[in-house]
C-alpha cells in the first residue's frame, strides 16, 4: 500500500514537471506560417500550416514539442523553436522555459524511483539525493522488497560517485550503508524479525533523457552483518533495478 501510493504520488510529480509550464496559454503567431505535425517529433508528417496572425491553445508540453489546437479546433504538434516569436493576445512576446542539458549538470536535487529484482524478490526503491558537488551526491531512500519466503524494509544512505559529469548518458558508483528489517512468511511458527545492517556497492549507468528526467540502470551487491552465534557467515545479496527520477 506504502508503495502503491508512492508511485501515484511520483507519477503526479513527473507530469507536473513535463507538461504543466505553457498548459491552455493561448498565442498569436508572428511568423509567416508554423507547421503543425501529426505527432511530437521531426519524423511525423506536417499535414496543415498555420499563418501568420492565427491564434492556438497549448494543450501540453512534451520535450520541447508542443501539442495545439488552432481557432478551428485542429489539434496538433509544433516545435518549441518554432513558437519562439509568438506573442500573446495582449501583443507580448511569449517566453517558453527550458530545460537543457546545462540544468541536468547544474541540479542540486534529484528524486527517483525505481523498481527491480532484490534476491529473487521485487524491489521497489524512492529516493532524493543532494548535490555536493557535479559529480558527487548524497542519498537517502527508502525500499521495500516482497519475496514468496520473506518481505524486507530497507533504509539506506549512501554515496553517489559520477566521474564523467559533462556526458549526457555516463557510468556511476554507489556506496552505502543502512538497515534492513527481514519478515520471514510463516504459516506455522511465527518467526521474529530480524534488523540487520549492511552494506552496499553499486555500478550503473545514468542519463538526461529530456526536461527534467533522468533514466538510471544499476546492479548491486548487499552484504548483511547477519553473522551470530547460530552461524559465522554473512549474508550477500544481488540487487539489479531500472527507474526515473527529476532534479531540481
Amino acid at each position: 500500500m506504502r508503495i502503491t501510493f508512492l508511485v501515484i504520488l511520483l507519477s503526479l510529480s513527473f507530469s507536473h514537471v513535463a507538461y504543466a509550464d505553457e498548459a491552455l496559454q493561448r498565442v498569436k503567431i508572428a511568423d509567416p506560417f508554423i507547421d503543425l505535425h501529426a505527432g511530437p517529433g521531426d519524423g511525423y508528417p506536417i499535414f496543415h500550416v498555420i499563418v501568420r496572425g492565427d491564434y492556438l491553445d497549448i494543450i501540453l508540453r512534451r520535450t520541447s514539442w508542443l501539442k495545439v489546437q488552432t481557432e478551428k479546433g485542429l489539434q496538433g504538434w509544433v516545435s518549441v523553436d518554432q513558437m519562439e516569436k509568438t506573442l500573446t493576445p495582449a501583443g507580448e512576446n511569449v517566453e517558453f522555459s527550458r530545460s537543457t542539458e546545462e540544468d541536468f549538470e547544474q541540479r542540486d536535487w534529484e528524486v527517483g524511483l525505481l523498481g527491480g529484482d532484490f534476491g529473487g524478490a521485487t524491489m521497489f526503491t524512492v529516493y532524493g539525493a543532494r548535490y555536493i558537488n557535479r559529480g558527487l551526491a548524497a542519498e537517502l531512500g527508502y525500499a521495500e522488497a516482497i519475496g514468496s519466503a520473506s518481505s524486507s524494509q530497507l533504509i539506506k544512505l549512501g554515496l553517489f560517485m559520477q566521474p564523467f559529469v559533462d556526458w549526457r548518458v555516463s557510468p556511476y558508483l554507489y556506496l552505502g550503508t543502512g538497515v534492513i528489517n527481514v519478515k520471514p512468511n510463516a504459516t506455522i511458527v511465527i518467526p521474529e524479525n530480524k534488523d540487520n545492517q549492511f552494506s552496499n556497492v553499486g555500478i550503473g549507468i545514468r542519463g538526461y533523457i529530456s526536461r527534467k528526467t533522468i533514466a538510471r540502470l544499476e546492479y548491486g551487491d548487499y552484504v548483511l552483518f547477519s553473522a551470530d552465534q547460530d552461524t559465522d557467515k554473512n549474508l550477500s545479496i544481488k540487487e539489479w533495478k531500472l527507474g526515473i527520477a527529476v532534479f531540481f
